[in-house]
């Protein structure tokens, strides 16, 4: 009886190798994802190093309202900061890191796209 099983389960075992799994998540997604639920926010470098975490390198994020994109005088000042500070882990994402701090955020002028307000974010990623 145990080698019929045996047999019965690796026919069945074998039929399925052949399966191959595809999905409609894109990188973006999974990436958001992981930047929602599994990455780690540090107080500050000094936390960071005390709870064992590896400096990986500066991120930054930066949000900006160009005057093409007609969002003159329309713009919310909170939501951007809040857009830089959603790229910032974006970057650390991308960078393979699972932990951030974010050192400073703020209003910046920044000529090289045009933009009329633009919030830059500023920080560092960790392995931990």
């Amino acid at each position: 009886m145990n080698k019929e099983f045996f047999l019965l389960l690796l026919l069945l075992c074998s039929g399925c190798s052949s399966i191959t799994l595809s999905t409609n998540i894109s990188e973006y997604m999974i990436a958001n994802q992981i930047a929602k639920h599994d990455l780690y926010k540090f107080r500050n470098h000094q936390h960071a190093i005390e709870m064992g975490a590896t400096m990986m390198g500066q991120i930054e994020g930066l949000s900006c309202t160009n005057y093409k994109e007609g969002r003159k005088g329309t713009v919310n000042k909170k939501n951007l900061k809040a857009e830089a500070q959603s790229l910032l882990k974006q970057d650390a994402v991308n960078r393979g890191a699972n932990a951030y701090t974010i050192e400073q955020c703020k209003a910046v002028t920044y000529a090289k796209y045009e933009c009329e307000i633009a919030y830059l974010c500023i920080g560092q990623s960790y392995s931990y």
